[in-house]
């Protein structure tokens, strides 16, 4: 599937969302040298995930709290977006009919899936950044969420609707003969090792988390098996 932009702009609201309780900026850091590099580091400030060095300029998203501290440490920046949960909000609920729209064009497009060889398969299983991986089609069940705003939240599903996702899955398998897909809404995920059904884990809010199995033989877990979990 192609990594078109609607797709990372409800990812990143995601991300933005969960950390609400704080405002985080995205500012740029002017003259970076190894004494700032230093105050950065000893401010815990991770420069590993989302930094980009932009025209001799750092570029990089942090919580006021973290630009205070290095305020107090004589550091100066400039602030691009003073408030990310509110831009990032806003620019998923503007481009939202957009997506919506070009998501339905490549899931017609995909209406003659291209067939992939195992080793092709094989050999895109993780996220690869160069030319040579498979242009995924778009799944023709591919869905956003149908409310309109305030509750569309981006085109990002509800727990209710992510739960009818898992059921839908299960009823394509068994309708198109692909005993595959293992509906799990009995146990719940438990450390990723073990279904321990008497420890069911809940997420913050106390819900239930579920699982679906994906396998030839989807119904039977075969301790034999190597797994693989995807969250």
């Amino acid at each position: 599937m192609k990594k078109i932009t609607y797709l990372l702009v409800l990812l990143l609201l995601v991300v933005q969302t969960s950390f609400a309780q704080d405002i985080y900026k995205r500012v740029t850091i002017n003259r970076i040298d190894d004494s700032v590099v230093e105050i950065l580091d000893s401010n815990g400030i991770d420069m590993t995930c989302g930094a980009m060095f932009i025209d001799d300029k750092l570029q990089i998203e942090l919580s006021e709290a973290e630009l205070q501290r290095l305020s107090n440490q004589g550091l100066s920046y400039t602030v691009l977006i003073d408030n990310l949960t509110e831009f990032y909000s806003n620019r998923a609920t503007r481009d939202l009919p957009r997506a919506r729209i070009e998501l339905e064009q490549e899931k017609q497009m995909s209406q003659h899936n291209a067939r992939y060889s195992v080793s092709e398969i094989l050999n895109n299983v993780g996220q690869y950044d160069e030319c040579d991986e498979i242009d995924w089609a778009t799944p023709v069940n591919w869905n956003l969420n149908p409310n309109n705003s305030p509750n569309s939240f981006g085109g990002c599903l509800t727990y209710a609707q992510v739960l009818q996702e898992l059921e839908d899955m299960r009823t394509y398998s068994l309708e198109n003969g692909l005993n595959i897909i293992s509906e799990a809404l009995d146990a719940s995920l438990v450390s990723g090792e073990v279904d321990i059904p008497a420890n069911k884990q809940t997420t913050l809010e106390g819900r239930e988390i579920w699982y679906v199995r994906i396998s030839d033989d989807a119904d039977n877990d075969d301790p034999s098996e190597p797994e693989t979990l995807y969250q």
